[in-house]
């Protein structure tokens, strides 16, 4: 159940945009299996800073088609300690501890399916969607590709080089529309009719999700829809694409945002846990407000668990005796939650008496 950790060098470092930097990671030939990955997924990287263990997931950029390396996409965020660093002091031939790929914000491709691709995302939660739209551009030729992607001007657009690449390469099966909120305008773009960079100004909101829609309809009725990023545009767009009658369940979300939160509810109450991981089984006494992955962590157990933000979804568990609160859920479906699914960082006992199960990955 738990992740094993490797020591990866950093190949290349690449400038995306104003605020974000690329890194390219080298995989050992005996590793490739492990970096196995699905467009979509996320790299753990574990790194000690100022004297403290940090975690943060950063989503998977490439083509699956090529496993030479894996690359990600770090925004720098004001305050984030892992991401300054990764941006500013990270250099080539750097080694970082990283987990292997998880997450389940995925695309399942097949070479003979005819589908229509639709992708929502806002910032740096381009990051999942571009492995997503190379790899379904590379691997299934009767299928297209539509992005409406949102930033607040052109200097803060990710990835816009790989963007404009595969505008040209795939033309014909790959349409993106920028919109931006505050562009940034010269004196002589102020008196020109013609611009080199198209866009809308504007949010990926209701109106411009319409918009997009019936200017690019599905050319095929088998339609898929990604969205990704902060999560007021997760709800609206979710919520706007319910109103135009899209199937709930051809919906998928990521949302970005709430990474390393330490939860602390004044619900819940004291409890005893017995919880299972692999073949270990620990017995836990709960504070009142005091999350399971924190009682386990605080016992030397070694559960599987990454973001801490309720968003990734790599702690989940099964809740078999017992009830939890949760303070965030940015994944499990009611489906899962139904079936007793929990999320381990974001659940406190709301019972005496708690039974989980880490169930080990098929």
């Amino acid at each position: 159940m738990k992740k094993k950790v490797f020591k990866l060098e950093v190949l290349k470092k690449e400038q995306v945009s104003a605020e974000a930097v690329s890194l390219f990671f080298k995989i050992p030939l005996a590793e490739k299996k492990a970096f196995h990955f699905k467009p979509g997924q996320f790299l753990t990287i574990i790194h000690t800073l100022e004297g403290e263990s940090l975690r943060r997931s950063y989503s998977i950029c490439n083509d699956i088609t090529d496993n030479s390396y894996v690359q990600i996409g770090v925004k720098k965020v004001k305050n984030g300690r892992m991401s300054r660093f990764l941006n500013e002091e990270v250099k080539v031939g750097d080694y970082l501890a990283v987990e292997v790929p998880m997450g389940r914000f995925t695309a399942e491709l097949d070479s003979t399916q005819y589908k229509s691709y639709y992708f929502f995302a806002a910032g740096s939660g381009i990051t999942p969607i571009l492995s997503m739209v190379k790899s379904v551009l590379s691997v299934e030729p009767y299928s297209r590709v539509y992005v409406l992607y949102g930033n607040r001007n052109q200097e803060q657009i990710m990835f816009k080089g790989d963007l404009e690449i595969l505008s040209e390469r795939f033309a014909d099966r790959f349409t993106i529309i920028y919109l931006l909120s505050q562009p940034i305008r010269s004196w002589s773009e102020l008196w020109s009719t013609k611009t080199d960079f198209v866009y809308r100004k504007g949010r990926v909101d209701a109106i411009n999700i319409a918009w997009f829609i019936k200017e690019y309809p599905p050319y095929a009725q088998n339609a898929l829809y990604f969205i990704c990023g902060p999560g007021s545009m997760i709800a609206n767009t979710k919520a706007r694409l319910l109103g135009m009658d899209v199937p709930e369940n051809r919906i998928a979300i990521e949302r970005f945002g709430n990474l390393g939160t330490d939860v602390q509810s004044k619900g819940g109450m004291a409890a005893t846990a017995k919880v299972y991981i692999d073949e270990q089984v620990y017995e836990l006494k709960l504070k009142q407000g005091i999350t399971i992955l924190k009682a386990l962590l605080n016992s030397g157990a070694t559960p599987p668990y990454s973001c801490e933000g309720g968003v990734c979804g790599a702690c989940a568990c099964k809740l078999v005796k017992g009830a939890v609160l949760m303070a965030n859920n940015s994944v499990l479906t009611e489906e899962e939650l139904n079936a007793g699914w929990i999320l381990s960082c974001q659940s406190t006992a709301n019972s005496k008496k708690l039974e989980v199960v880490f169930e080990r990955e098929k």
